[in-house]
């Protein structure tokens, strides 16, 4: 299953709604992987002057650093679309939930991670979320399905694999 918690701007509480999802997911036993989007297209997590980063300079297409605690796959690629390409290989994982931090339409759910209601208001007009994730519910109207992802995690879960909602 394909979460996107999506936001308006920084500082919308998209990390702290990713962190709270993921940490009460795994604690119930899923596998969970996740995918930040980011939007610069100069990006890239390897450090000039590094060996990896020297290694793809030579032309590996896949490179990766290994660790007794950690393994690291960076690949190169050239594609509109660097989330399907990390969904793909992060599929190999058997993995129960993707969460993707950032704007993803073939999410099978979207969260909506909001500072304020006016940071929302012009989002929810415009798509449909399972609920809204906030650190101050109280600033929303009581007709919306608003979570303090810190305090309400175990019901937005609960949410999340009730399949109350249209795949």
């Amino acid at each position: 299953m394909i979460i996107s918690i999506v936001g308006h701007g920084r500082k919308s509480g998209k990390t702290t709604t990713v962190e709270a999802i993921v940490r009460e997911l795994t604690t119930r036993g899923y596998n969970v992987g996740c995918i930040k989007k980011i939007h610069k297209k100069d990006f890239s997590i390897d450090k000039k002057g590094k060996d990896s980063y020297r290694h793809a300079k030579a032309g590996a297409k896949l490179v990766a650093t290994a660790s007794p605690n950690e393994i690291a796959i960076i690949k190169k690629i050239a594609t509109k679309n660097p989330v399907d390409e990390a969904i793909n290989f992060m599929n190999l994982d058997n993995l129960d939930f993707i969460l993707i931090e950032g704007r993803y339409d073939q999410s099978d759910i979207k969260i909506l991670a909001a500072r304020s209601y006016e940071d929302a208001k012009e989002i929810i007009d415009k798509e449909s979320f399972i609920f809204i994730s906030s650190l101050t519910p109280e600033n929303f109207p009581s007709n919306l399905k608003v979570f303090n992802p810190l305090r309400d995690v175990k019901k937005m879960i609960d949410i999340i694999l009730s399949r109350n909602f249209q795949f």
